[in-house]
């Protein structure tokens, strides 16, 4: 059911995104140019929830992209700020309240010769060019008694809100559509709520999911605009070079896969120390 209300909420999204950039509309974007820079500025508010499903809160959060061409490069500034607001038993919870705390955060994007990226200087790697086949043995196990995403990164309770079981996995490759497949090494521990890391490790898990869906909602966006099903990390990159509508999208698609990414991977090391 939580799939299903989540996917909901991101199709509506697409559907108005599309909606807005065919009519130039206001609603969800707004664009401008200043003296050969563009800029395009981004409004969401959405519902933010816990890996098992509880409501965590909700983010009001506004993306402001300017994009100007240099010399055969294309540059990218992306501002967000986001304003959180944590539910209890959430908002009382330290470690909660310092992962999703309001704040800005600012990224700059570089592509050069079309199919190189930069993030703050640093060459983004095609997430797909690693991928691993893995094995069913020693993989973690799918669940069917818990939300979130049993195939990358998870927790459950047994029922008493005390001991919880934790597994996931390393890292996770690109796969041309709006998920994830899991890569790398895995760990599963069972843990109490008394553990020192529990709550730090719970909420990285927590951030991980939203990411994780901010990704898909992009995605599934980038693929409507683009008209295409399928996106490979080429595809991306050729996007975010064009300067029209689905750049933009392509751009978001790329940062918060990032940044999903870069959760997965300190949620595995937490749940490392349990």
């Amino acid at each position: 059911m939580k799939f299903y209300s989540s996917f909901k909420t991101m199709l509506s999204f697409v559907l108005s995104l599309v909606v807005a950039f065919s009519a130039i509309g206001t609603s969800v974007f707004a664009s401008e140019k200043q003296s050969g820079t563009e800029v395009q500025t981004f409004n969401q508010s959405r519902e933010l929830h816990t890996s098992d499903g509880d409501l965590l809160g909700t983010v009001q959060e506004t993306t402001i992209i300017e994009r100007k061409e240099i010399k055969g490069s294309v540059e990218y500034i992306l501002r967000q700020n986001k304003d959180y607001t944590l539910v209890s038993p959430y908002a009382e919870i330290p470690a909660y309240q310092t992962k999703f705390q309001d704040g800005s955060k600012m990224t700059n994007y570089s592509l050069k010769d079309g199919n190189k990226l930069y993030r703050n200087g640093n060459l983004v790697k095609d997430p797909t060019a690693t991928s691993i086949k893995l094995n069913s043995a020693g993989g973690i196990q799918t669940l069917s008694d818990t939300g979130g995403l049993p195939g990358l990164c998870h927790y459950y309770d047994a029922s008493d809100w005390y001991n919880y079981h934790f597994a996931c996995y390393e890292d996770m490759d690109y796969t041309g559509h709006y998920y994830g497949v899991a890569a790398g090494g895995n760990v599963q521990k069972d843990t109490t709520a008394a553990h020192y890391m529990f709550a730090t490790a719970k909420a990285e898990v927590d951030a991980f999911e939203n990411y994780y869906n901010d990704f898909r909602m992009h995605h599934l966006a980038t693929e409507a605009l683009a008209g295409i099903a399928v996106i490979t990390w080429v595809n991306l990159l050729a996007f975010i070079g064009t300067g029209a509508g689905v750049a933009y999208e392509a751009l978001q698609t790329v940062n918060s896969w990032n940044d999903a990414d870069d959760a997965i991977n300190d949620a595995y090391h937490y749940i490392e120390q349990f």
